[in-house]
């Protein structure tokens, strides 16, 4: 792995000279990029990386709990046996009689 890492580092370095400079490339772009592809990637630390993904479990845990919450306080808010049904048929009764009195 570490051979395919290193042709693939020689490739992109040819590609790269092969290429002119442009005028549009910063004064010690290049030095720069080249500083840091020195460095290497840094290995992030594993505690760190334990807590990170603590705190991401427990947002999603408090969002979780928030729509639960929210899903339970509207669930309940109509008492069982009771719902659009009487509002309906008091509706239709009340147009029956006023149609009645109308006399047809």
């Amino acid at each position: 792995m570490k051979h395919d890492v290193e042709h693939l580092r020689r490739a992109l370095m040819r590609a790269a000279r092969a290429c002119p400079p442009s005028a549009a490339v910063p004064e010690g772009f290049e030095r720069r990029v080249l500083a840091r592809l020195r460095q290497g990637a840094h290995e992030p630390e594993p505690v760190l990386a334990w807590v990170h993904g603590l705190v991401r479990a427990a947002w999603a845990s408090a969002a979780v709990a928030l729509v639960l919450c929210a899903w339970l306080w509207g669930s309940n808010s109509v008492p069982s046996g009771t719902g659009p049904a009487p509002d309906l048929e008091t509706t239709l009764l009340a147009v029956m009689e006023d149609s009645s009195s109308l006399g047809w």
